[in-house]
């Protein structure tokens, strides 16, 4: 399995844009046949900060998620900016 944690923030001032626009991402992710979680987050002291945590079966899964026309959809928004990726791997 491959694991990660990213931070995003919204570039775009209509937070509730940013926010709908994430949560139809997470619906249509967690549909994809080799995603294991993808779960969307956002910072309660900070809005506009948000962590995504998912889990592929494996790296290849993650890169072909980049080439879903969903996820493409979302990117070319330009919603979200990622400040950070953290690949993890379970203790």
């Amino acid at each position: 399995m491959y694991h990660l944690t990213a931070t995003i923030e919204a570039t775009h001032k209509d937070l509730d844009l940013v926010r709908s626009e994430l949560a139809k991402l997470v619906s249509l992710t967690r549909a994809e046949p080799q995603c294991l979680r993808f779960d969307v987050f956002e910072n309660q002291k900070v809005p506009g900060e948000f962590v995504m945590w998912e889990s592929w079966e494996n790296e290849q899964a993650l890169k072909d998620h980049f080439d879903q026309d969903h996820t493409k959809a979302f990117t070319d928004q330009n919603l979200t900016q990622l400040q950070q990726v953290v690949e993890m791997s379970p203790v």
